[in-house]
């Protein structure tokens, strides 16, 4: 009797990678999905391509697969009942939901539960979290590595780059064979090379690339300048993990090495606003820049930001606001345009981003706008900078118009504002 699988999130990811994996595997899959017209589409059509961008790799096509909408509740708790290996890629956020369906389920046999999620061990997470005590499921946790850009959703084709990694946690079973993308690791140190190595790199060459002018990240590599830039970040963060001392410097190197490579491939448009959304979660000590950053520190290597000319960065302008209470003709047209609200930085990711800066040697911090004191409760973002003047910051600024002063000048210098 074949194996089968049930896979939950018939996306980019769940179509152009997992499903692939699985089918390799000898599992006959079925997908579930939100999508009413994804789900009949791939009904009617039963197969699609997976093709790999910059590669010379041949499409691979997927067929015989059966597709089922979450909504069909009684189905879909028929075939768990039934089946052998159950997994995801719908978002971390949606894995509970997941379980729900099968938690409680009275199963034929044993099944693999697999989150293929980008989040700290997310299957035993979620049970965990769930308090589920199924015996009958055994819950495995994964680091996963794929880049699926965004891409038409007229089309079940899927364009995927060639490069994918599924590194499963050795303390449990591996349920798939090994291969080329199919291993077995130490966990936690799989799941930090990939969060400061990839998704740290990630970060800096988005925010390096903003200030830059960039849209794209493959830009950045065809700038003399910036690939500096790169270089030294991609160093600095190898050594990091280097010093948890896990793994010989020449595969790290061949990591950073891949990384860059995957970085680099125009055909893959990753947009540097896109990858700088949510600084407060991503500049947080547990992810994927403050930690190896302390790890520099307490090892005393250098932490400091460099620019391409071999200089010290010390100084930091922060704008903090495009309005202003004025319409001065040479600042701003008579059909100014300003950005949606939804597009910037809270104050609280604000002050983050300041004090991950001034941990890197950052001294002085001048806020600016538009007018920054007309954003409303910006003196919080002054008095929480301000506490460090005299500490780890030497100078805390602000460009003005004065029309605020009156009212907020003798809060600004007790803040610490000179």
């Amino acid at each position: 009797m074949p194996k089968t699988a049930l896979h939950f999130g018939a996306g980019n990811i769940g179509r152009g990678f997992i499903t692939p994996i699985l089918q390799e595997n000898g599992y006959e899959v079925a997908l579930v999905d939100v999508d009413s017209d994804l789900v009949n589409k791939l009904n009617t059509e039963e197969k699609y391509s997976v093709n790999f961008i910059g590669s010379s790799k041949e499409s691979t096509r997927v067929s015989n697969i059966k597709a089922l909408n979450l909504s069909d509740s009684s189905e879909i708790q028929s075939l768990i009942s039934n089946c052998d290996f159950v997994s995801t890629s719908v978002g971390p956020q949606y894995v509970h939901s997941v379980l729900d369906l099968i938690s409680n389920l009275d199963l034929l046999k044993s099944i693999n539960f697999v989150a293929f999620e980008n989040k700290y061990r997310a299957s035993t997470t979620a049970k965990n979290e769930l308090d589920i005590n199924n015996k009958n499921i055994t819950f495995i946790d994964v680091v996963i590595d794929k880049i699926v850009p965004l891409q038409s959703k007229d089309s079940l084709d899927v364009y995927v780059e060639e490069y994918g990694s599924i590194v499963f946690d050795k303390e449990g079973p591996l349920p798939l064979k090994p291969s080329d993308v199919i291993k077995q690791g130490e966990y936690d140190y799989e799941f930090k090379k990939k969060l400061w190595m990839l998704n740290g790199l990630h970060l800096c060459l988005a925010y390096y690339g903003l200030s830059e002018k960039y849209e794209y990240m493959h830009e950045l590599y065809q700038n003399d300048a910036s690939k500096t830039f790169i270089d030294q970040i991609s160093l600095e963060i190898l050594e990091s993990l280097f010093l948890l001392g896990k793994e010989e410097i020449e595969e790290l190197t061949k990591f950073k090495n891949t990384i860059n490579d995957r970085f680099s491939n125009p055909e893959i448009k990753y947009q540097l606003f896109r990858v700088a959304r949510n600084p407060a979660i991503k500049f947080s000590y547990n992810e994927r820049f403050q930690e190896p950053l302390d790890i520099l520190i307490n090892n005393d290597k250098s932490s400091n930001l460099i620019d391409p000319f071999g200089r010290t960065v010390s100084y930091l302008r922060v704008s903090v606001t495009d309005r202003c209470d004025y319409r001065c003709v040479y600042c701003m047209s008579e059909d100014m345009t300003f950005l949606p609200k939804k597009d910037l930085l809270t104050l609280e990711e604000l002050e983050v981003v300041c004090k991950t800066f001034v941990s890197m040697g950052v001294k002085k911090i001048r806020l600016t706008g538009g007018e920054p004191l007309v954003r409303k409760g910006i003196m919080q973002l002054i008095n929480n900078l301000g506490s460090e003047v005299g500490h780890s910051l030497e100078e805390l600024t602000i460009t003005t118009n004065g029309s605020q002063l009156s009212k907020m000048a003798h809060d600004l210098y007790i803040a610490g504002v000179r």
